[in-house]
């Protein structure tokens, strides 16, 4: 059997709310969840990234030029970050736009299924990756409402195709995340010490 966290994702200061609902198993290590989540938003992995634990204790990936205090990410697995119900982390992504997210811990369970990471549910599209962060992303979806905005045309061509912002597919988002996995080795992954 195992252990599985259900975990609820709200995208930090945008309105109205997105979020996605995830199930991980706790021995996922920290980049196997990075990787879940920008499969559960649909973002590229293009862009650095950060945990951050509820006692402050932050984890990424080190860079040997720019030593410093934070965890290595890739040798933490999720329970170095939530423990309890709800108990969240933060993830922040692209430090330049300045996406975060809060994770907050809903449920713990156990299968005996291998199905893991996969979304469960979720609420509206993510925003395009690199629009400029939750303020640039009102801005956008202001400019592409409005026709005659200044900047409505050049900011139509920059969305995604039938780019829809209420819109959530949740087979497409599992389909999305498990692409993002794939090319990894998941399995021995999350079963490596």
């Amino acid at each position: 059997m195992i252990k599985i966290y259900r975990l609820k994702i709200s995208l930090a200061d945008v309105k109205p709310p997105i979020w996605r609902r995830l199930e991980i198993a706790s021995t996922t290590k920290l980049p196997i969840v990075s990787q879940a989540i920008l499969g559960a938003i649909r973002w590229m992995d293009g862009h650095l990234h950060s945990f951050a634990a509820m006692d402050d204790t932050s984890y990424l990936e080190p860079d040997p030029d720019f030593p410093s205090d934070d965890r290595d990410e890739r040798t933490a697995k999720l329970p170095s970050l939530v423990k309890h119900i709800k108990d969240h982390f933060w993830y922040d992504y692209d430090f330049a736009d300045g996406w975060r997210h809060r994770f907050t811990l809903e449920n713990i369970f156990t299968s005996d299924e291998d199905a893991f990471p996969r979304c469960v549910a979720g609420k509206r599209n993510c925003p395009p990756e690199d629009c400029g962060g939750p303020y640039g992303y009102h801005d956008l979806l202001e400019a592409v409402a409005n026709p005659l905005h200044d900047r409505h045309k050049e900011l139509i061509d920059k969305l995604p195709e039938n780019f829809d912002p209420e819109e959530f597919n949740l087979a497409e988002t599992n389909e999305y995340m498990r692409s993002m996995l794939a090319g990894g080795g998941l399995r021995s992954i999350l079963n490596a010490d």
